[in-house]
């Protein structure tokens, strides 16, 4: 992976444009969120925002010459929730998560004091208490009261701006119950004549603690829950090492900050010692547990020249690796700002609930106000009619519709992360199960990419072997092709010094062409047509050879065709696996190759592949797909440069983690292992989170279409029981758990 995967913040000099990610607080549901977004799009310069209920977080996009981020973070502020700029997500969440704690036992014991005066006070005489007037019992249970509004402060803060910014939420409906609640106590208290049990009123106070201390309780179970969802972003943070053992340039070691070592330097890496950067080996073995990347424990043997990445636990033996990222730019660093910035995107079908959310919280205070209006009329009871009041209040949930796709969104993005399977967006996670065609690249995809040769063929006796791979393998070295890697490679290993070249053109999907002192080599069949140094007799020879399972690599000197290398490359075992389970699922699949036509029609037919396109250029490929994506739903493969183009062009665009940078780029997943069968879990827990999401807004509207009539007093009409607002919190914060719950089954859930 490479520094271009994926950046927090990313400036564009030409347009100014700045991506940042906000850090917010106490956001408790979808008319939150959705209140936040609508705020940040009125203000100038602002772009594009998103923000995720789940992880606390906003990327915004904003023109900062037009309008600063701390403009922008007080616009957010004057709405009643705490924004700053992200640091640290996880400090964040745990901060608020101890907040959400420390102000739920608080509640809970002063809540439960004043549940237990007031109710069994009710059935059995309490000492002292119910000797006292009206006015004493009223007084204690103000004073108990106090304490727990004290620690739901937010939730009043947020209610009450929601209603004069226009953008009502779940605490505008909690602060207009309690509040009417705490108005008809303090009315009772004064006129009590007027109540339904003149002469010994029954206030609401107890009703009012009760609802705050459940509602802080839901919020605390969210939260804890919503740590749990980021586990697998928790277990990156961790994989940090603080320190590392420098070799100066006398061979001393030293302990050293992890934060004051630069690119180049020399680090000493132990058995049992946590790799603090990504390096690569050049003195030593040792065995390496990169699970964090690939998802498999067994260890992998590292040796000289091998790379090792930032985060992999050193099982044993010792090295000494050249650093060459650090910090932000490590691997480590990426994986992790991939999975942050995957969740605060939105899926397609969040749309909805989003949409619903804006509309919910109005027309609950219509139906609150019209139902007690009725009750009154028909009953003349104001008691009655404020309980109804209270109870389709607190008991509608817009938490559940707005945690129903974010929280399946985190937890499969994680669940993906674990498997070795980086998603970036939650967009993708829901195409993938969508997809009716998947493209595959030849070469690197279904093939190993452990390109080795077979031989080599001089065609003209005046040319010396040695000099003939030395020109060869030094024009390869600047090529990043894997079939280039396999030539320098050969050629090394006979001892061969190479010579530095002039010039280096690469021409993707044709070959290379480099100045070599006073030479001129040309390598790639592709090229060596285009300038027309390939006669008939060479096509009818390199077809032969390409139908019997090797590749022709031809090289021209000075304007003359001179020889050329025999390569093979070997079908990888998943290859097979993979095509078949494709085709179970009914998802059709292509082969999409650069290659000769008979070793692409070999492996299409060793594969069972429906189709294959041989030859095929860059630009061909992306118009092939193009083509593909215009009547179905594409997922192109690939991992070349010259794959760029095509996957651009899918509707679901995947690569290997070794792929070039701007495959990797514009790929919307990466797989941190070269294992095809990733495709087939990538695509069966993309249906699983689908599935989750749709049972979440599944139950998030059925809560709510038999919930509120049932608090509005339906039941009571045909003889049935009356809601007590009490049960209507319980249930609210039910709602919103059980959204979690089911949202955290991706976790465990099977993967095929």
């Amino acid at each position: 992976m490479q520094n271009s995967i994926n950046q927090s913040v990313i400036n564009h000099s030409d347009s100014e444009i700045t991506q940042s990610t906000l850090a917010i607080q106490n956001m408790t549901c979808a008319a939150c969120s959705s209140a936040i977004e609508r705020k940040a799009k009125k203000i100038a310069g602002v772009e594009h925002i998103s923000v995720n209920l789940v992880t606390g977080k906003a990327s915004i996009r904003y023109n900062p010459v037009i309008t600063p981020i701390e403009a922008i973070i007080q616009s957010i502020n004057q709405l009643g929730y705490p924004t700053r700029i992200a640091e640290d997500h996880l400090a964040n969440t745990e901060k608020e998560f101890q907040q959400q704690w420390r102000e739920l036992w608080w509640s809970l014991i002063f809540g439960g004091t004043l549940f237990s005066i007031a109710m069994i006070s009710m059935f059995i005489p309490i000492p002292f208490y119910s000797q006292w007037s009206v006015w004493h019992q009223a007084l204690i249970q103000i004073l108990l009261l106090i304490p727990i509004i004290i620690a739901s402060k937010s939730v009043y803060r947020k209610g009450i701006t929601g209603i004069f910014q226009r953008s009502a939420n779940m605490d505008t409906l909690i602060a207009l119950s309690t509040i009417t609640a705490i108005i008809y106590s303090f009315w009772l208290l004064i006129f009590p004549t007027h109540g339904h049990h003149a002469g010994d009123p029954h206030f609401y106070f107890e009703t009012v603690a009760v609802i705050l201390t459940l509602v802080k309780l839901g919020k605390y179970l969210e939260i804890k829950s919503k740590k749990r969802a980021n586990t697998a972003l928790a277990d990156l943070f961790h994989l940090e090492s603080d320190t590392a053992l420098l070799v100066d340039e006398d061979h001393q070691i030293s302990s050293v900050d992890a934060n004051s070592v630069t690119v180049g330097s020399k680090i000493l890496l132990r058995a049992g010692m946590r790799i603090p950067f990504d390096g690569i080996i050049i003195e030593g073995e040792i065995a390496v547990d990169e699970s964090h990347l690939t998802g498999e424990s067994m260890p992998v043997s590292k040796a000289l020249m091998d790379r090792v990445h930032a985060g992999s636990l050193n099982q044993a033996g010792s090295a000494i690796i050249q650093v060459d990222r650090t910090g932000e730019n490590t691997t480590l660093a990426q994986l992790r700002r991939m999975i942050e910035d995957a969740q605060l995107t939105k899926a397609p079908i969040a749309r909805l609930a989003d949409r619903i959310s804006g509309i919910f919280v109005p027309i609950v205070f219509i139906i609150a106000t019209l139902s007690s209006i009725s009750w009154y009329l028909a009953t003349q009871d104001l008691t009655f009619a404020l309980t109804i009041f209270m109870s389709v209040l607190v008991i509608a949930c817009p938490c559940a519709l707005g945690l129903a796709t974010p929280t399946a969104i985190v937890v499969g993005v994680n669940r993906a992360a674990t498997l070795g399977i980086l998603i970036k967006n939650g967009e993708t996670l829901e195409k993938i199960s969508s997809t009716q065609v998947v493209i595959f690249d030849k070469t690197g995809t279904l093939t190993t990419g452990e390109i080795t040769v077979s031989d080599v063929v001089l065609l003209h006796n005046d040319i010396e072997r040695k000099f003939f791979l030395q020109l060869t393998a030094s024009a390869e070295e600047r090529s990043e092709h894997p079939i280039a890697r396999s030539i320098v490679k050969y050629v090394k290993k006979e001892n061969i010094s190479l010579l530095p070249t002039t010039t280096f053109t690469s021409e993707v999907g044709f070959g290379i062409e480099a100045s070599i002192e006073s030479h001129i080599v040309v390598i790639g069949i592709g090229l060596l047509e285009k300038l027309h140094l390939l006669t008939q007799e060479h096509r009818t020879l390199f077809e032969t050879i390409s139908s019997n399972g090797l590749s022709p690599i031809p090289v021209a000197i000075n304007n003359q065709l001179v020889g050329y290398f025999l390569v093979r490359d070997t079908l990888k075992e998943s290859s097979s696996t993979v095509i078949s389970a494709l085709h179970q699922r009914n998802i059709q699949t292509i082969l999409l190759s650069g290659d000769q036509y008979p070793p692409t029609q070999r492996v299409a037919e060793e594969l069972s592949i429906d189709s294959f396109y041989a030859e095929a250029t860059p630009q061909k490929k992306e118009e092939i797909v193009h083509t593909l994506s215009q009547t179905q739903r594409t997922m192109m493969v690939g991992d070349g440069i010259n794959d760029a183009a095509a996957l651009s062009g899918s509707d679901v665009a995947l690569t290997i983690h070794n792929a070039s940078d701007i495959t990797i780029e514009v790929s919307d997943v990466v797989l941190m292992k070269n294992d095809m069968n990733l495709i087939l879990k990538a695509i069966d827990l993309s249906h699983k989170t689908l599935q989750v999401i749709k049972q979440n807004l599944f139950w998030a509207f059925i809560y709510n279409i038999i919930g509120i009539p049932i608090a509005a007093g339906l039941l009571h009409i045909f003889g049935g029981p009356l809601l007590n607002p009490m049960l209507g919190a319980l249930f609210m914060a039910f709602s919103s758990i059980f959204v979690l719950i089911n949202s955290l089954r991706l976790k465990s859930i099977a993967i095929s």
